[in-house]
């Protein structure tokens, strides 16, 4: 049941049977959908706990990592966030997300000077990125003052151009970066 929860987007449910039957030594895929299922229902703390408890103060896990790494950064832990966005880094360095992320702790360390080659390294490489992360790339680039963030945005928007939300935000960030 709680597979079929999953797997047609209902996180509440899906982890409320998880919770039922897993435990920690449970194999890693169903792990991670309970660790998924808890973050997408909100459940960040407890997504956050079950992350911590197979990690423990291993090397970072696909997945798993990724969300208790976006967690710690909600709750502010940015030192830790930005500890597990490098093993991340280093396990999956074609996942822009991890770099992309990486930054934004970066940028909430005032590490601006470290974040500035990760950022024109991103930039090499818009092709590989999302819209999602090219509208994100582009408010790095705004806060950064780095290369021409509208470049950016209109790849994001060529990339998402049914999408509402992208077509928002790249009117809001077209705005920021032309006052600047």
């Amino acid at each position: 049941v709680a597979d079929i929860m999953y797997e047609e987007g209902n996180y509440p449910i899906a982890s409320a049977w998880y919770s039922k039957y897993l435990s920690v030594g449970d194999s890693l895929p169903i792990l991670q959908r309970q660790i998924v299922s808890l973050y997408n229902s909100r459940q960040q703390k407890s997504a956050l706990e079950l992350s911590q408890r197979i990690r423990k103060s291993g090397p970072a896990i696909p997945v798993i990592s990724e969300i208790e790494a976006s967690v710690l950064e909600f709750y502010g832990n940015v030192n830790e966030a930005a500890k597990l966005y490098e093993m991340l880094i280093e396990i999956e360095p074609r996942k822009k997300s991890h770099r992309v992320r990486y930054l934004d702790c970066l940028i909430r360390l005032a590490k601006e000077d470290v974040g500035r080659p990760i950022l024109a390294e991103i930039l090499k490489d818009l092709d590989s990125l999302s819209p999602d992360l090219l509208m994100h790339v582009s408010k790095l680039q705004i806060i950064l003052n780095l290369g021409d963030p509208v470049i950016t945005l209109y790849e994001g928007l060529k990339k998402g151009f049914d999408d509402p939300e992208i077509q928002l935000t790249y009117i809001g960030l077209f705005h920021s970066a032309a006052q600047k």
